[in-house]
């Protein structure tokens, strides 16, 4: 009897048993088993979905979930799942190299047990507890050093010296910052108290400051000449600031010479146009539906636009199925009509009853008319069945003729356009069965429908 070990599916070959085979048995054991426990490393690709190892004791070919190193590839868009076989010890050496920059959850068949993250781009070494997915290490034993500084992204310096670090933080690169003692700071009658500086009435530009000791909100500091800063009161509601030439100003408009349309304000809607020298004017919106056309010297809204122009010179869309249409004089809305027909020929001998052919219609379109022409007089009744690609072949209970079935009756035609019952629309794909019901006489008949798209 064949058994194999709990963890890696390992064949156990007992005493007398496997005659002649044993060598291959063991020869798989050891290349297919313990050395992909041992060494082993599969490629494990993602399809933007989560993937299932499971255990299989096979081993006579390779076995994912045996490899001591998952390296995960392919694209995701959004966080995945790793699932390993639950039930089984053992480690492995996961790396996330997918792209899309997402984590991977590493977890046993069930999530039933705790699980693990492997951040993308990082390499973690975990142990299957049959149930668990573990961190392989938690501990980190005293005097423990990196070969290589910890980087800011892992919680790190990126440096292992002090100056390192401020050049890593952006703090500079001298040893020390010295702003000086308090009692220096505090001479020639400069007083520091906590956080408050008495004793400077206004520091001017030349020692770091702005010469000014008062300021209203929202005012704007400028450099005028010397050491001397200025201040410029903010402006009105909705001012625009620009400059004389020698000063910042508040303006109400900007002129088209300043890059603004002199326009103070505006109507929902309102387009500008330039009419010459430094003017833009203001176009109300056209009511709705009128169409943006030009008089040679303005823009203009127009209701209808000529054939001329590239329009219809209508102001209705017409019925559905209908074109618009040139007779070489006049254009219009013209129904646009379609035949789609059937040839049912008895062979020389009268029609019989039954499913007679199949048809496919590639369009959207709406049946408005059938015709039967025979090549003698005689009666008949044909069925129509219609449904989806998907669903072929349709069957009786997909009938569209209700109780108006194509007939010819004691004559060598039949049209109607009187459609009572019928569910004469058809969607693009849909298959049509012809199924003649009954017969007498006919030896050959073209069924034809009239439709007209939509």
């Amino acid at each position: 009897m064949t058994t194999y070990t709990q963890n890696l599916g390992i064949n156990l070959i007992g005493t007398g048993e496997e005659t002649n085979t044993w060598g291959s048995i063991t020869n798989g054991n050891f290349y297919y088993g313990f050395e992909q426990a041992i060494v082993g490393r599969a490629t494990v690709t993602f399809a933007d979905a989560n993937i299932t190892l499971t255990k299989n004791d096979d081993v006579t070919s390779n076995q994912t979930f045996r490899d001591l190193y998952l390296y995960c590839v392919g694209t995701n868009t959004a966080v995945r799942t790793l699932n390993l076989p639950a039930g089984i010890f053992k480690n492995y050496i996961i790396e996330n190299n997918t792209s899309g920059s997402f984590d991977l959850i590493v977890q046993v068949t069930g999530g039933v047990g705790t699980n693990l993250v492997v951040p993308f781009g990082k390499r973690v070494v975990v142990y299957l507890n049959g149930a668990d997915v573990l961190q392989q290490e938690n501990y980190k034993p005293n005097g423990m050093t990196l070969g290589v500084p910890l980087a800011l992204a892992d919680g790190g310096t990126g440096a292992t010296t002090a100056a390192g670090v401020r050049t890593v933080l952006g703090l500079g690169t001298g040893a020390t910052t010295n702003v000086g003692s308090m009692a220096t700071q505090n001479s020639n009658n400069v007083a520091i108290t906590g956080g408050t500086i008495t004793g400077i009435t206004a520091l001017d530009t030349g020692s770091g400051g702005t010469g000014l000791s008062a300021y209203l909100a929202g005012d704007l500091l400028y450099y005028t000449s010397g050491n001397t800063l200025t201040r410029l009161a903010i402006g009105a509601n909705k001012r625009i600031l620009t400059s004389s030439g020698s000063a910042p100003q508040w303006v109400t408009t900007l002129d088209t010479s300043q890059g603004g349309t002199g326009i103070s304000s505006y109507t929902a809607g309102d387009i500008t146009y330039f009419t010459g020298g430094t003017s833009l004017t203001r176009l109300p919106l056209g009511i709705a539906n009128s169409v943006l056309t030009s008089n040679g010297t303005t823009p203009q809204w127009t209701s209808v636009l000529p054939i001329a122009s590239g329009g219809t010179g209508l102001t209705t869309v017409g019925a559905a199925g209908t074109a618009f249409v040139s007779n070489g004089t006049v254009a219009g809305w013209v129904t646009q009509y379609v035949s789609v027909s059937l040839i049912i020929d008895g062979g020389g001998t009268a029609i019989l009853t039954g499913i007679k052919g199949d048809l496919t219609i590639p369009f959207n379109c709406v049946i408005d008319q059938w015709t039967l022409l025979a090549d003698q007089s005689g009666s008949i009744v044909v069925d129509i069945w219609k449904d989806s690609y998907a669903n072929y072949p349709p069957t009786v209970a997909d009938t569209i003729t209700g109780s108006a079935l194509p007939t010819i009756s004691g004559s060598t035609k039949g049209q109607s356009s009187t459609l009572t019952g019928w569910t004469a629309t058809i969607a693009a794909g849909d298959t049509l069965r012809f199924n003649v019901n009954s017969n007498s006489g006919i030896i050959r008949v073209t069924l034809s429908l009239r439709v007209y798209r939509t």
